[in-house]
């Protein structure tokens, strides 16, 4: 078959990186791995420890399943660094564990990008039918997520482990759709866990964008809006550098189907290396996103940022000597436990 050639390709020259473009490609990679652990570790620390997050409890939640499952997927950035590095293929196992890490991950990821978006919406739409919703509530639907993201790496490898495979294209273990029955898990896997969810998060996110222009007016000094704009851009982030990925799927779906070739080698190749990595933007944002629109959290990390600056200088001056030391500090108040909690 044509695309069997193509993947084929990926282990001579024409997907073989000079040593300057591994070591530029490894250089982001780990800034990704350093982003994701720093800011998604902060997010967490925020919203359990401190309650830096004065949203809905609902939305908080899910923000903590969605930091969590950004700090998982760095296990498989972790597999593509040490590739890039070594200029080598991965072991068999610990391809399976990236290949396992990485499906899972984006599903869990998508789905809750879904129920951020769907549930916003309904908590404006349905306020009163929505307000017993709980933080546990949330928790345990999270957890459902969770669990059944296993489900399809599992179909994969059970219906054909052989499939899992080095990509040298990407430096990633990619399970390779050239069978019949791997054609159909590439349906189910694109249509059904991608697709759909994404569908259906950017149809609430849509109407996000209604709900917040209409009630522009009514929204005294923007304090409601936090969580929408909050949602609106986390939607948005993840769709577009989902994008360029999505549309390389959408191609290779229709190459397998038609057995003709739409895409180019060099798309095959070089898109793909660009679409996979684009995708990485979505693990390292959202700490940037939440600073930007939630404003409790940003008052959080003010807050620490000022004590932490107040203890180095005092450790440079020597501690408070004569007490002029503590004379000179001025501290900022804490989030307020009793600040309102907003939709």
């Amino acid at each position: 078959m044509f695309l069997q050639s193509i993947m084929a390709s990926t282990d001579d020259s024409d997907a073989t990186l000079t040593d300057a473009a591994r070591y530029t490609w490894s250089s982001w990679v780990i800034f990704v791995i350093f982003a994701s652990l720093t800011g998604d570790s902060i997010i967490l620390i925020a919203s359990v420890k401190y309650k830096a997050f004065k949203l809905h409890k609902v939305i908080v939640t899910i923000i903590q399943h969605v930091a969590l499952c950004d700090l998982y997927s760095t296990t498989y950035t972790l597999v593509n660094v040490v590739s890039l590095i070594t200029n080598r293929n991965i072991n068999r196992y610990f391809c399976y564990m990236a290949f396992w890490t990485t499906y899972q991950g984006v599903i869990v990821s998508v789905n809750l990008i879904c129920a951020m978006s769907v549930s916003k919406l309904i908590l404006l739409k349905f306020p009163l039918k929505s307000a017993s919703w709980s933080g546990r509530f949330t928790h345990r639907f999270c957890a459902v997520i969770w669990m059944a993201s296993h489900l399809l790496p599992a179909l994969h490898i059970l219906v054909d482990k052989e499939g899992v495979s080095f990509d040298h294209r990407i430096h990633q273990c990619m399970y390779q759709y050239t069978s019949e029955i791997g054609k159909l898990l590439l349906l189910v896997t694109t249509q059904l866990a991608l697709l759909v969810p994404n569908l259906i998060s950017n149809i609430a996110t849509l109407l996000l964008l209604g709900e917040a222009r209409k009630g522009a007016k009514k929204m005294n000094r923007g304090l409601r809006r936090q969580g929408l704009i909050t949602v609106i851009i986390t939607a948005t982030i993840y769709t577009l550098s989902y994008l360029p990925f999505a549309i390389y799927c959408t191609v290779y779906l229709i190459d397998l189907a038609r057995e003709e070739t739409v895409g180019s080698e060099q798309f095959y190749i070089y898109y793909y290396r660009v679409a996979s990595n684009l995708v990485y933007l979505n693990i390292i944002t959202n700490f940037f996103v939440y600073t930007l629109t939630v404003r409790s959290f940003r008052r959080w990390l003010k807050t620490k940022l000022f004590n932490f600056k107040g203890e180095a200088s005092e450790t440079r001056t020597g501690g408070s000597a004569g007490g002029s030391s503590n004379c000179r500090t001025k501290t900022i108040p804490p989030v307020s436990q009793h600040e309102h909690t907003f939709v």
